[in-house]
């Protein structure tokens, strides 16, 4: 919750939308279902008018795995040019090379963590905040 909410104040307390996965690609299917996960992430946001929590990958009708792909897409098509974790691995995610043309990314780090690959760093440069809310 820290994270996102560094995030948001970051970029001007821009809205945070916060995602349970309907069926995550990269690892075994978590114990608690979808209900129960949305429930703990409603509950976390209380009372964090900027932190949202999505249902949008729990609702999808296909049951797809959850791809960020699909969900980049799927908020460039329903939020428009607005600003919407895991960077060090970014690199093993589905079509990642095309995320730069629908998003940018917030990287908060954390302590210990390995950095990104060199290639995703290149294909998401370091920039401020303020240049990141003047370019969508």
């Amino acid at each position: 919750m820290r994270a996102a909410l560094a995030v948001s104040r970051a970029l001007g307390e821009a809205p945070v939308h916060l995602l349970p996965n309907a069926v995550p690609p990269h690892r075994p299917q978590p114990s608690a279902n979808g209900a129960q996960r949305l429930a703990m992430v409603r509950h976390a946001c209380a009372g964090y008018p900027q932190l949202i929590a999505d249902d949008w990958e729990l609702r999808r009708p296909d049951g797809a795995p959850s791809f960020t792909l699909a969900t980049l897409k799927h908020f460039r098509r329903h939020i428009g040019r607005r600003p919407a974790d895991s960077f060090a691995n970014l690199d093993r995610w589905h079509r990642w090379r095309e995320y730069a043309a629908l998003c940018h990314l917030a990287v908060v780090p954390r302590p210990g963590a390995a950095p990104a690959p060199l290639r995703v760093q290149r294909a998401f440069p370091a920039a401020n905040a303020a240049l990141l809310r003047r370019r969508p």
